[in-house]
């Protein structure tokens, strides 16, 4: 099983980890919607709904540098307010939307 230090771009891309991050790109490029439950199960009740727009630097400005590690990016998105997630975050988050690594760490679902 994965630690949660495994995600960062200190460490090798596991299969799992480029699994999960192939599928925030494909969420990015489509449009798709992020359920993000920042306290984990704690959140059921209001999870953070928005829609996945662009990977960035943080606060803004599109991510270009196609030679950087992209896990050091965040994701844009944006809903009833606009938020920056780091990739990384957002990596943890899918990983643990069944509670393995805790159920009050934080959990993501991508939806169609």
């Amino acid at each position: 099983m994965l630690d949660t230090n495994d995600w960062t771009a200190e460490y090798p891309l596991t299969m799992s980890a480029a699994s999960i991050l192939g599928d925030i790109l494909r969420g990015v490029e489509q449009g798709r919607k992020l359920r993000y439950y920042p306290e984990g199960a704690d959140s059921a009740d209001y999870p953070v709904n928005s829609v996945m727009r662009a990977i960035t630097h943080a606060g803004g400005g599109f991510w270009f540098d196609s030679d950087g590690d992209v896990r050091n990016a965040f994701i844009w998105t944006s809903g009833m307010f606009e938020h920056w997630y780091p990739v990384v975050e957002v990596m943890r988050a899918i990983h643990n939307q069944d509670g393995h690594l805790g159920m009050t760490k934080p959990m993501a679902i991508i939806e169609d």
